[in-house]
């Protein structure tokens, strides 16, 4: 049975790598393209002359439903090791195209147009490195190691993720298709600002992303 996927276009990517966890960020769908169902079958028949002619048949195959992968919708972040619990809402596009950011800087946002917690592909949740009023949730996400854990559950089911790689990138450079592309991997990922703030850019000059693997 096919698997529905969900990932982005990757310039558009970039935007939102861009602006992730600091201001509006602004993705797009990538829609994807399926080959023609059909196959061609060539038969061939004899004659009474002993003459061979070759027949070709096009015939459609059968229809195939494409049903999504079981996921939960999250309600809630943990990691344990860092002693972050948060509430996640899922965040959307707005009628401008940009991404809903929460303004709570406690709160994580989960990009509901991609994958669910638990899918296939990657599922992408931002969150605040600290605002006006002070340290955001994610802003001892620095201090995460190699095989701590992430749980996400919806208040009734749990996917258990384990770190596999933190980085930091330039602001305006990153591996656009590993963080937001097509994979056959049950993949979460965690952008957060990191770095010093520029106040001309009005952005902080680092994105910090950890990537993690479902058990």
């Amino acid at each position: 049975m096919l698997k529905e996927e969900m990932y982005l276009n990757p310039k558009i990517a970039l935007l939102l790598f861009l602006l992730t966890g600091c201001q509006q960020i602004e993705p797009s769908s990538h829609e994807e393209k399926t080959d023609s169902n059909k196959f061609k079958l060539e038969s061939v028949k004899e004659d009474n002359t002993n003459q061979e002619k070759a027949v070709k048949e096009e015939q459609p195959l059968e229809t195939i439903t494409v049903t999504p992968e079981p996921g939960i919708e999250p309600s809630n972040l943990s990691i344990p090791a860092l002693e972050i619990e948060a509430s996640t809402i899922p965040v959307g596009l707005k009628d401008d195209g940009t991404v809903e950011i929460p303004s709570d800087i406690e709160i994580v946002g989960w990009f509901s147009n991609g994958s669910k917690p638990g899918q296939t592909g990657n599922t992408v949740l931002v969150g605040h490195v600290n605002g006006f009023l002070g340290p955001g949730v994610f802003s001892n996400l620095y201090k995460i190691s190699t095989n701590d854990e992430i749980v996400i559950t919806n208040g009734k089911e749990e996917v258990v993720y384990k770190v596999i790689k933190k980085q930091s990138y330039p602001y305006d450079q990153g591996p656009i298709e590993e963080i937001f592309g097509y994979t056959s991997k049950t993949r979460l990922q965690l952008i957060t600002c990191t770095g010093t703030f520029n106040p001309l850019k009005g952005t902080h000059e680092e994105r910090l992303v950890v990537t993690a693997i479902a058990n």
